[in-house]
This record gives C-alpha cells, sequence and structure tokens, in this order.
C-alpha cells in the first residue's frame, strides 16, 4: 500500500522546489528538482562559464609538459564521459523515467560541461606545470553533490536503469579527477623542471600542504641544509615583481591622483584577492558550526522511541562535511594568503620604489 502511494506522489514531490520532498514519497531526502537545479545545474553554469575563460587564457600559452601516456588517458576518459552523458540524456527521454522539468535542460549542461571538458583537459595538460584548479575543483565538488541524487535515484522504484547510469558516471568522474590531480613535474619540460615544488603541486596538494611531505622526511632523516629547502616560488621573485611593476607604471597616466597605489593594485590584485573565495567559503562553514551542533544536541536528548536512524546518519555526513570543509578551506585560504608571503611581496615593491 505504502508503495503504491509513494508512486502516486512521487512526480508532483519531485517536480517540487522544495528542497525537502514530501513525507508521501520518501523520508529524510530532498526533492529531484532542488537537487538537478542548485546541486547539478548552477555549479555546472559557473564551471562552463570559467571554463571558457580558461581556453581562451591557455590558448597562447606554450607547451610545458612532455607527451606521455597521460597524454592518452585523459582524452579517453573525457570522452568516456561524454558518452556517459549522452546515455544519461537518452534515458531521461524515456517515457517511464522519473523526470522534472529541469531534468532535461540539467542534463544538456552536464554534457556540455564533459564537452568543454575535452579541449581544457588537453590544454591544462599541455600548457600548464600544475594540475587544474578549475578541473579538480569542479569534478570533485559534482562528485559530491551528485550523491544526494543518485541516492534519491535509487530510492525511487522502477529507476534501476537511471541509477546505474549516474552511478558510471561518477565512477568515470571520479577516474578523471585522479588523472587530472596527478602530479605534472615528472613531465614537464627541461625550462620548467626547476620550478618550486609548491608551483608545480594541485589544489589539493596545496589544501593539505602534501607537497611539503618531501622536506618532512628529509628532516626526518638528517639535518637539513639551505639547498633541501629548494626554490622560491616564482611569484616572490624580484626580478619578476620588477618586470610587471614596471610594465603596469608604462600603462599608468602618472598625473591622475595616487598613480603609484593604482600602479600597486593592478600588478598585486590578483595575489590580494584570490585568497577572497576561500575565506568565504570557510566563513561560511564557520557559520553552518552552530546549528550544526544545535541539530545535533536535539537529536541526541530526544527520546529512543522517536529518534530516526536516516537523521542520524545525515548529521554525520554533515559533520564530516563542516569539519572537512573548515580544514581543507582554511589550508587553501592559508597556502593563498601567507601573511609572510603578501607581506614579502609588498616589501619587494617598496624595494622597486
Amino acid at each position: 500500500m505504502a508503495t503504491h502511494r509513494s508512486l502516486a506522489c512521487e512526480p508532483a514531490a519531485d517536480d517540487s522546489f522544495g528542497p525537502v520532498v514530501d513525507a508521501c514519497a520518501r523520508s529524510f531526502d530532498f526533492t529531484l528538482l532542488f537537487e538537478q537545479s542548485i546541486l547539478s545545474a548552477a555549479p555546472t553554469t559557473v564551471f562552463l562559464l570559467l571554463s571558457l575563460w580558461r581556453i581562451w587564457k591557455l590558448r597562447i600559452s606554450s607547451h610545458k609538459t612532455k607527451h606521455s601516456w597521460m597524454s592518452i588517458v585523459k582524452p579517453i576518459a573525457a570522452l568516456a564521459l561524454i558518452v556517459c552523458q549522452i546515455t544519461l540524456l537518452a534515458l531521461y527521454t524515456r517515457s517511464n523515467t522519473i523526470k522534472t522539468r529541469f531534468s532535461i535542460s540539467t542534463t544538456v549542461l552536464s554534457l556540455s560541461a564533459a564537452m568543454a571538458i575535452l579541449p581544457l583537459s588537453y590544454l591544462e595538460h599541455t600548457r600548464s606545470v600544475r594540475p587544474s584548479t578549475l578541473l579538480t575543483s569542479y569534478l570533485a565538488f559534482s562528485i559530491m553533490l551528485e550523491v544526494p541524487q543518485i541516492r534519491t535515484i535509487y530510492l525511487i522504484p522502477g529507476q534501476l536503469d537511471l541509477a546505474a547510469a549516474f552511478s558510471t558516471v561518477m565512477v568515470v568522474k571520479a577516474a578523471l579527477l585522479l588523472f587530472e590531480s596527478w602530479n605534472k613535474r615528472v613531465l614537464l619540460e627541461s625550462q620548467y623542471c626547476s620550478l618550486a615544488t609548491e608551483a608545480t603541486s594541485g589544489i589539493f596538494s596545496r589544501s593539505l600542504f602534501l607537497w611539503m611531505n618531501s622536506l618532512f622526511l628529509k628532516g626526518f632523516a638528517r639535518v637539513i641544509s639551505f639547498d633541501d629547502l629548494g626554490p622560491v616560488d616564482s611569484k616572490l621573485d624580484s626580478a619578476r615583481l620588477h618586470q610587471v611593476f614596471c610594465a603596469e607604471w608604462e600603462l599608468q597616466d602618472h598625473n591622475v591622483k595616487w598613480p603609484l597605489l593604482r600602479t600597486s593594485w593592478r600588478a598585486l590584485r590578483w595575489s590580494i584577492l584570490s585568497p577572497v573565495p576561500p575565506r568565504l567559503c570557510y566563513g561560511g562553514f564557520l557559520f553552518a558550526q552552530p546549528f550544526l551542533i544545535n541539530r545535533a544536541t536535539a537529536y541526541l536528548s530526544s527520546s529512543s522511541g522517536t529518534i530516526d536512524d536516516d537523521i542520524g546518519y545525515g548529521l554525520i555526513a554533515a559533520a564530516g562535511f563542516v569539519y572537512l570543509g573548515i580544514a581543507v578551506r582554511m589550508g587553501i585560504y592559508s597556502s593563498l594568503l601567507k601573511a609572510e608571503r603578501l607581506m614579502f611581496i609588498i616589501l619587494g615593491f617598496d624595494g622597486l620604489v
């Protein structure tokens, strides 16, 4: 009886924004419309816009890596993702597949993102010294945000084919994420092999400070010397700062108010602004912390007869997401900001002036 009521209620319940689905369909779940519009379409749209900008920027860069097995595996994985997204779109055209008003458009967006990954992955691999921050961030967030949608589809009766297709997409994205986050230092052309370790590390390595492990191992084995520290990041190089400053100074109108301040801002604007997004995310996770604690306290203080296991598992997942987010975002913020780094850059400018 409950199954028949769920089947009759589900299409209408999942085609509303929610975000919580009506109890007649499922308990403790989001609606499909919310998952497809907010958790899928929104980040995919942002990625598409940023990928166009990134492709335009990389097209004029020089080649920085040698040909290797990774040059073959990455396009194959990207093509596999395109095929999986086309299969998913074909499944949504069937009459017996549960869908919302956003299902087709969201799947088309995901297919467009998969098609954008193919040229972006090639350009990032051949013309960047480090793993792509944009690609790895999108794939990681996409995998995490698609977990609720896959869970929802598995809970809906008669949608096993759709659930299997979504699971395949997630597996392919996970494989592509592994390939895209692979360090490329051994693949770099000879003129780029002397770069600092941090400069060739990906977003995960810099967020978790994994790039420092080799230095820690050296320090554990012996007393480290100055040569063990490796080269300094090129962003701190005085000669590079001098070139950037002189180029901006030549473009600056010296008759306007505060020309030196305007020049310094244009030369350092990305170094100053880059910590802002991770800091905002860090603040959001901190803001969510008291709400999580309050809900967990209320759940634990409730009587044993009213405790719902699904809510408990949800709180465990939320706690992991919040505290892992705090740690990772604080790591990204610290690695981008590094008050000492920014201070050294500014002092370098003072020395130039």
